[in-house]
């Protein structure tokens, strides 16, 4: 599955808009919890047809598997308290603040990984800082 990162970049997009509001709905109906069981089925799905419909490639290595556990406990957590946040607060308000995630990641790479952070990048995390503060309030 060979596309270049803009378009899988705008569909991540969208589908993470629709998981942002698809999620609202199912907490009007069911506990955060169980949303989330499902939300782990519907993942689950989207792996097994990944599986069966591409060549997989069996070569693992021990950071790779680490990493990949790591990614998807994170991705768990988040999701998780996402419904149960998404479940008392306006979906709106819930899904800008969430979607400020970016800036952890940057900060990690810059610290971590020793990624470079440009003036434009630092006033970009700063005006971030503002909107999760206003969106909050």
């Amino acid at each position: 599955m060979s596309m270049n990162w803009q378009f899988a970049s705008m569909f991540s997009l969208i589908s993470f808009g629709f998981w942002g509001f698809w999620g609202r709905l199912a907490v009007d109906h069911l506990t955060p919890k169980s949303a989330f069981l499902l939300q782990v089925f519907g993942t689950l799905l989207v792996g097994l047809f990944l599986f069966r419909a591409s060549e997989f490639n069996h070569g693992i290595s021990f950071k790779g598997l680490t990493y990949g556990i790591l990614t998807g406990t994170a991705y768990a957590l988040g999701c998780l308290y996402f419904l149960m946040a998404v479940n008392k607060g306006q979906a709106g308000v819930v899904v800008t603040v969430t979607g400020l995630y970016p800036m952890v990641t940057l900060l990690l790479a810059w610290v971590l990984l020793h990624e470079s952070l440009t003036i434009k990048q630092c006033c970009g995390l700063f005006f971030a800082i503002i909107a999760m503060v206003l969106f909050a309030s």
